[in-house]
Protein backbone atom coordinates (compact mmCIF):
# COMPACT_ATOMS: atom_id res chain seq x y z
CA UNK A 1 0.00 0.00 0.00
CA UNK A 2 1.16 3.57 -0.93
CA UNK A 3 1.53 5.13 2.75
CA UNK A 4 1.99 9.59 1.65
CA UNK A 5 3.03 9.76 5.64
CA UNK A 6 6.44 7.96 4.79
CA UNK A 7 8.80 8.96 3.53
CA UNK A 8 10.88 6.15 1.84
CA UNK A 9 14.78 5.53 2.56
CA UNK A 10 17.22 6.75 -0.52
CA UNK A 11 14.98 9.04 -2.36
CA UNK A 12 17.08 11.61 -4.68
CA UNK A 13 17.82 15.33 -3.41
CA UNK A 14 17.18 18.23 -5.42
CA UNK A 15 19.79 20.36 -6.03
CA UNK A 16 19.91 24.60 -6.31
CA UNK A 17 19.37 25.07 -10.03
CA UNK A 18 18.76 28.77 -9.65
CA UNK A 19 15.18 29.41 -10.55
CA UNK A 20 13.98 31.02 -7.09
CA UNK A 21 17.20 33.69 -6.78
CA UNK A 22 14.78 36.10 -7.98
CA UNK A 23 11.84 35.91 -5.75
CA UNK A 24 13.88 37.01 -2.76
CA UNK A 25 13.13 40.57 -2.81
CA UNK A 26 9.91 40.27 -4.96
CA UNK A 27 6.63 42.15 -4.17
CA UNK A 28 3.53 39.45 -3.50
CA UNK A 29 1.31 40.40 -7.04
CA UNK A 30 -1.92 42.05 -5.92
CA UNK A 31 -3.89 38.21 -7.02
CA UNK A 32 -6.79 36.86 -5.48
CA UNK A 33 -6.36 32.93 -4.89
CA UNK A 34 -8.96 30.88 -3.49
CA UNK A 35 -8.92 29.86 -0.06
CA UNK A 36 -10.25 26.68 1.66
CA UNK A 37 -12.05 28.71 4.35
CA UNK A 38 -14.11 29.63 1.27
CA UNK A 39 -12.40 33.13 1.26
CA UNK A 40 -10.78 34.82 -1.90
CA UNK A 41 -7.71 36.17 -0.25
CA UNK A 42 -5.91 39.11 -1.87
CA UNK A 43 -1.94 38.00 -1.68
CA UNK A 44 -0.97 42.11 -0.78
CA UNK A 45 -3.53 41.99 1.93
CA UNK A 46 -1.07 39.60 3.71
CA UNK A 47 0.92 43.11 4.46
CA UNK A 48 -0.77 42.36 8.01
CA UNK A 49 1.17 39.84 9.08
CA UNK A 50 4.23 38.32 9.03
CA UNK A 51 3.51 35.21 6.46
CA UNK A 52 4.99 31.98 5.66
CA UNK A 53 3.83 30.64 2.37
CA UNK A 54 5.29 26.97 1.97
CA UNK A 55 4.75 25.61 -1.47
CA UNK A 56 4.40 21.85 -2.38
CA UNK A 57 3.96 19.97 -5.88
CA UNK A 58 0.52 17.74 -4.38
CA UNK A 59 -0.35 15.85 -1.70
CA UNK A 60 -1.15 12.01 -2.16
CA UNK A 61 -4.29 9.87 -0.76
CA UNK A 62 -3.47 6.93 0.99
CA UNK A 63 -3.15 3.52 -0.93
CA UNK A 64 -3.43 5.38 -4.60
CA UNK A 65 0.24 5.64 -5.47
CA UNK A 66 0.59 8.44 -8.39
CA UNK A 67 0.91 7.55 -12.06
CA UNK A 68 4.32 7.46 -13.76
CA UNK A 69 5.64 9.98 -15.31
CA UNK A 70 5.50 11.23 -18.84
CA UNK A 71 9.05 9.94 -18.99
CA UNK A 72 7.75 6.92 -17.11
CA UNK A 73 10.30 7.91 -14.29
CA UNK A 74 7.85 6.97 -11.19
CA UNK A 75 7.35 9.96 -8.17
CA UNK A 76 9.93 8.88 -5.96
CA UNK A 77 12.23 8.95 -9.07
CA UNK A 78 12.05 12.53 -9.28
CA UNK A 79 14.07 14.89 -6.49
CA UNK A 80 12.52 16.75 -4.18
CA UNK A 81 8.49 15.20 -5.72
CA UNK A 82 8.21 12.57 -2.72
CA UNK A 83 7.25 14.23 0.62
CA UNK A 84 4.28 16.46 0.40
CA UNK A 85 2.31 15.31 3.26
CA UNK A 86 5.57 14.77 5.66
CA UNK A 87 5.97 18.78 4.65
CA UNK A 88 2.50 19.86 5.19
CA UNK A 89 2.18 17.54 8.62
CA UNK A 90 5.22 19.35 10.42
CA UNK A 91 3.82 22.59 9.42
CA UNK A 92 0.80 21.35 10.79
CA UNK A 93 2.33 19.87 14.26
CA UNK A 94 4.65 23.55 14.87
CA UNK A 95 1.43 25.67 13.67
CA UNK A 96 1.21 26.67 17.26
CA UNK A 97 5.05 27.70 17.68
CA UNK A 98 4.00 30.00 14.26
CA UNK A 99 1.20 31.60 15.83
CA UNK A 100 2.97 32.04 18.66
CA UNK A 101 5.30 34.51 16.66
CA UNK A 102 2.16 36.00 15.46
CA UNK A 103 2.82 34.64 11.70
CA UNK A 104 0.28 33.44 9.33
CA UNK A 105 1.07 30.28 7.43
CA UNK A 106 -0.44 29.12 4.24
CA UNK A 107 -0.15 25.64 2.06
CA UNK A 108 0.17 26.73 -1.75
CA UNK A 109 -0.08 23.96 -4.21
CA UNK A 110 -1.80 24.09 -8.07
CA UNK A 111 -4.10 21.52 -6.75
CA UNK A 112 -8.01 22.40 -6.94
CA UNK A 113 -9.36 23.37 -3.44
CA UNK A 114 -11.67 20.32 -3.29
CA UNK A 115 -8.42 18.23 -3.02
CA UNK A 116 -7.13 20.70 -0.74
CA UNK A 117 -9.68 20.72 1.82
CA UNK A 118 -10.20 17.03 1.66
CA UNK A 119 -6.50 16.58 2.66
CA UNK A 120 -7.18 19.29 5.20
CA UNK A 121 -10.16 17.39 6.83
CA UNK A 122 -8.18 14.28 6.48
CA UNK A 123 -4.95 15.04 8.33
CA UNK A 124 -6.76 17.71 10.79
CA UNK A 125 -4.61 20.82 9.60
CA UNK A 126 -5.19 23.86 11.59
CA UNK A 127 -4.70 26.49 8.73
CA UNK A 128 -5.66 27.46 5.28
CA UNK A 129 -4.53 26.28 1.58
CA UNK A 130 -4.65 28.71 -1.34
CA UNK A 131 -4.95 26.88 -4.69
CA UNK A 132 -3.21 28.17 -8.14
CA UNK A 133 -5.09 25.56 -10.08
CA UNK A 134 -5.36 28.10 -12.59
CA UNK A 135 -1.49 28.93 -12.34
CA UNK A 136 -1.57 32.67 -11.63
CA UNK A 137 0.50 32.93 -8.65
CA UNK A 138 2.70 30.67 -10.81
CA UNK A 139 2.94 33.02 -13.70
CA UNK A 140 3.22 36.49 -12.08
CA UNK A 141 5.89 35.19 -9.52
CA UNK A 142 7.84 32.86 -12.03
CA UNK A 143 7.82 30.00 -9.93
CA UNK A 144 9.59 27.10 -10.49
CA UNK A 145 7.77 24.14 -11.30
CA UNK A 146 7.52 20.56 -13.17
CA UNK A 147 5.45 18.63 -15.12
CA UNK A 148 3.55 15.72 -14.17
CA UNK A 149 0.72 13.58 -15.60
CA UNK A 150 -2.27 14.02 -12.51
CA UNK A 151 -4.66 11.44 -11.89
CA UNK A 152 -7.25 14.63 -11.35
CA UNK A 153 -7.59 17.61 -9.13
CA UNK A 154 -5.73 20.30 -10.88
CA UNK A 155 -3.19 20.99 -13.64
CA UNK A 156 -0.12 18.98 -14.64
CA UNK A 157 2.03 21.71 -13.92
CA UNK A 158 3.37 21.49 -10.65
CA UNK A 159 5.34 23.97 -8.20
CA UNK A 160 8.62 22.63 -6.67
CA UNK A 161 8.85 22.62 -2.51
CA UNK A 162 9.88 25.55 -1.06
CA UNK A 163 8.99 27.98 1.51
CA UNK A 164 8.95 32.05 2.13
CA UNK A 165 8.55 34.10 4.76
CA UNK A 166 6.62 37.36 3.23
CA UNK A 167 6.75 41.06 5.58
CA UNK A 168 4.91 43.77 4.69
CA UNK A 169 4.20 42.48 1.11
CA UNK A 170 7.51 41.40 0.50
CA UNK A 171 9.17 38.23 0.14
CA UNK A 172 12.08 38.34 2.45
CA UNK A 173 13.87 34.78 3.01
CA UNK A 174 13.44 32.44 0.67
CA UNK A 175 14.27 28.39 1.02
CA UNK A 176 14.92 26.24 -2.06
CA UNK A 177 15.44 23.39 -2.56
CA UNK A 178 14.28 21.64 0.58
CA UNK A 179 14.88 18.47 1.84
CA UNK A 180 14.40 17.01 3.34
CA UNK A 181 10.62 18.16 3.11
CA UNK A 182 9.70 17.04 7.00
CA UNK A 183 12.20 19.23 8.20
CA UNK A 184 11.07 21.93 6.47
CA UNK A 185 8.82 24.05 8.54
CA UNK A 186 11.38 23.52 11.76
CA UNK A 187 14.28 25.26 9.65
CA UNK A 188 11.44 27.66 8.52
CA UNK A 189 10.64 28.14 12.56
CA UNK A 190 14.31 28.55 13.82
CA UNK A 191 15.48 30.93 11.50
CA UNK A 192 12.01 32.88 12.30
CA UNK A 193 12.62 32.94 15.99
CA UNK A 194 16.22 34.45 15.46
CA UNK A 195 15.34 37.00 12.93
CA UNK A 196 11.41 37.81 13.28
CA UNK A 197 12.32 40.29 16.19
CA UNK A 198 14.42 42.86 13.92
CA UNK A 199 11.19 42.68 11.07
CA UNK A 200 8.93 43.23 14.13
CA UNK A 201 11.04 46.26 15.85
CA UNK A 202 13.34 45.79 18.57
CA UNK A 203 13.34 48.73 21.08
CA UNK A 204 16.47 49.60 22.96
CA UNK A 205 16.39 52.54 25.55
CA UNK A 206 13.45 54.63 23.82
CA UNK A 207 14.74 53.84 20.25
CA UNK A 208 13.28 51.31 17.94
CA UNK A 209 15.34 49.22 15.55
CA UNK A 210 13.70 47.67 12.16
CA UNK A 211 14.37 45.60 9.32
CA UNK A 212 13.05 48.36 6.37
CA UNK A 213 12.41 47.68 2.65
CA UNK A 214 10.49 50.73 2.13
CA UNK A 215 12.63 53.16 3.25
CA UNK A 216 12.76 56.33 0.98
CA UNK A 217 14.99 59.18 0.26
CA UNK A 218 12.87 61.77 1.16
CA UNK A 219 13.82 60.40 4.82
CA UNK A 220 17.34 59.07 4.11
CA UNK A 221 18.70 62.20 2.93
CA UNK A 222 17.78 64.59 5.92
CA UNK A 223 19.18 62.21 8.09
CA UNK A 224 22.37 61.89 6.27
CA UNK A 225 22.49 65.48 6.01
CA UNK A 226 22.12 65.58 10.18
CA UNK A 227 24.86 63.05 10.66
CA UNK A 228 27.35 65.06 8.49
CA UNK A 229 28.21 61.60 6.91
CA UNK A 230 29.33 62.44 3.37
CA UNK A 231 26.67 60.81 0.87
CA UNK A 232 24.44 62.43 -2.20
CA UNK A 233 21.87 63.95 0.02
CA UNK A 234 21.00 66.55 -2.81
CA UNK A 235 20.27 64.14 -5.56
CA UNK A 236 16.89 61.77 -4.73
CA UNK A 237 17.26 59.60 -7.84
CA UNK A 238 20.66 58.91 -7.04
CA UNK A 239 19.86 57.98 -3.33
CA UNK A 240 16.92 55.63 -4.57
CA UNK A 241 19.14 53.87 -6.57
CA UNK A 242 21.09 52.94 -3.29
CA UNK A 243 18.26 51.68 -1.20
CA UNK A 244 16.46 49.73 -4.15
CA UNK A 245 19.55 47.44 -4.75
CA UNK A 246 21.11 47.20 -1.01
CA UNK A 247 19.54 43.87 0.46
CA UNK A 248 19.29 45.01 3.95
CA UNK A 249 18.55 48.51 5.32
CA UNK A 250 18.56 48.38 9.58
CA UNK A 251 16.67 51.84 10.88
CA UNK A 252 17.18 53.76 14.42
CA UNK A 253 13.39 55.69 15.13
CA UNK A 254 12.52 57.84 17.92
CA UNK A 255 8.91 58.02 18.25
CA UNK A 256 8.41 57.43 14.54
CA UNK A 257 11.68 59.74 13.46
CA UNK A 258 14.03 58.46 11.47
CA UNK A 259 17.71 58.83 13.37
CA UNK A 260 19.97 55.98 12.16
CA UNK A 261 20.32 53.60 9.78
CA UNK A 262 22.60 50.99 8.71
CA UNK A 263 22.91 50.11 4.66
CA UNK A 264 24.71 46.79 3.98
CA UNK A 265 25.19 44.67 0.62
CA UNK A 266 25.45 40.68 1.46
CA UNK A 267 25.06 37.44 0.12
CA UNK A 268 24.39 36.02 3.60
CA UNK A 269 26.46 33.20 3.05
CA UNK A 270 30.25 35.26 2.88
CA UNK A 271 30.62 38.49 2.92
CA UNK A 272 28.62 41.67 3.93
CA UNK A 273 29.23 44.93 2.91
CA UNK A 274 27.99 47.98 5.18
CA UNK A 275 27.97 50.97 3.16
CA UNK A 276 26.40 53.17 5.43
CA UNK A 277 26.42 53.46 9.23
CA UNK A 278 25.06 57.16 9.91
CA UNK A 279 23.43 58.44 12.92
CA UNK A 280 22.05 61.98 13.60
CA UNK A 281 24.40 64.29 15.33
CA UNK A 282 21.61 65.06 18.47
CA UNK A 283 21.20 61.56 18.70
CA UNK A 284 25.05 60.52 18.73
CA UNK A 285 26.64 58.84 22.04
CA UNK A 286 23.79 57.12 23.01
CA UNK A 287 24.99 53.19 21.35
CA UNK A 288 22.68 53.59 18.50
CA UNK A 289 25.60 53.03 16.33
CA UNK A 290 26.79 50.27 18.16
CA UNK A 291 22.93 48.70 17.98
CA UNK A 292 22.96 48.99 14.28
CA UNK A 293 26.54 47.24 14.06
CA UNK A 294 25.37 44.18 16.50
CA UNK A 295 22.02 43.80 14.45
CA UNK A 296 23.28 44.14 10.97
CA UNK A 297 26.03 41.33 12.19
CA UNK A 298 23.34 39.25 13.67
CA UNK A 299 21.08 39.78 10.58
CA UNK A 300 24.01 38.47 8.32
CA UNK A 301 24.59 35.42 10.10
CA UNK A 302 27.70 34.12 11.56
CA UNK A 303 28.65 32.72 8.05
CA UNK A 304 29.16 36.09 6.82
CA UNK A 305 32.21 38.51 7.17
CA UNK A 306 31.08 42.02 8.35
CA UNK A 307 33.69 44.56 6.07
CA UNK A 308 33.37 48.24 6.00
CA UNK A 309 35.15 51.21 4.85
CA UNK A 310 35.79 53.95 7.54
CA UNK A 311 35.64 57.36 6.83
CA UNK A 312 39.20 59.27 6.99
CA UNK A 313 39.42 59.86 10.99
CA UNK A 314 36.77 57.76 11.90
CA UNK A 315 39.24 54.52 12.15
CA UNK A 316 39.40 53.98 16.08
CA UNK A 317 35.67 54.07 16.56
CA UNK A 318 35.41 50.72 14.94
CA UNK A 319 37.92 48.29 16.75
CA UNK A 320 35.88 48.57 19.77
CA UNK A 321 32.66 47.43 17.70
CA UNK A 322 34.92 44.16 17.18
CA UNK A 323 36.42 45.53 13.77
CA UNK A 324 39.50 44.26 12.52
CA UNK A 325 42.14 46.55 10.48
CA UNK A 326 42.54 44.94 7.09
CA UNK A 327 46.30 45.87 6.14
CA UNK A 328 45.40 47.33 2.58
CA UNK A 329 43.03 47.87 -0.27
CA UNK A 330 42.71 48.78 -3.39
CA UNK A 331 39.56 50.59 -5.45
CA UNK A 332 38.65 52.75 -8.39
CA UNK A 333 37.23 56.19 -7.37
CA UNK A 334 34.08 57.68 -8.06
CA UNK A 335 34.23 60.39 -10.74
CA UNK A 336 31.79 62.34 -8.19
Amino acid sequence: MHDPQLLPPNLPAPVDDGRARHLSGARLPKLNLRATSGATIDLQMLTERPTVLFFYPRTGVPGQPPNLGFAGESWDEIPGARGCTPQNCAFRDLYAEFASLGVQVFGVSTQTIEHQSAFKARNHVPFEYLSDAGLFLVTALSLPTFEFPVESGGPNTLIARMSCFANRGRIEKVWYPVFPPNEDASRVLSWLESHLPLFCGVEKDGVTYRREADLGPNELAPLFQRSGIGRPHAEPERLARMLTHANLVVTARVDGELVGVSRTFSDFAWVSFLCDLAVARDHQRRGIGRTLVELTREAVGSESALVLVAAPGAESYYPPLGFDLLPAAFRIPRTR
